[in-house]
């Protein structure tokens, strides 16, 4: 039931729980982002071809969850299993979530 969140609570919203797990990614987001624009020299230009193909190309970069690197889309899908699994088990308590560290942007 992806309409019960474990913070995002509106009953407008039929993905709460989605919300709740790509929230902690957003941070990865602002840092790609952020280095962008600093590296870029281009903060105040249209967003364009160039800028979508930055932005997508945010899915050839690893993460790191439970000291292993994935790429940041298998690592959203390594953070949802391991919702399941706390889900299934009572007695495992473990959610992995990413860590933003410094070589994310490398």
């Amino acid at each position: 039931m992806p309409q019960i969140g474990i913070y995002h609570d509106s009953f407008l919203n039929n993905f709460n729980l989605a919300d709740d797990m790509i929230e902690p990614y957003r941070p990865f987001v602002d840092a790609y982002v952020f280095w962008y624009l600093q590296n870029s020299g281009e903060i105040d230009s249209e967003f364009d071809s160039t800028h979508k193909k930055f932005l997508i190309s945010i899915f050839d970069k690893t993460v790191l969850i439970d000291n292993k690197r994935f790429l940041l889309d298998i690592a959203i899908e390594q953070s949802i299993e391991s919702l399941l699994r706390v889900f299934k088990d009572k007695e495992n308590t473990r959610l992995l979530m990413p860590i933003l560290d410094k070589d994310f942007l490398i």
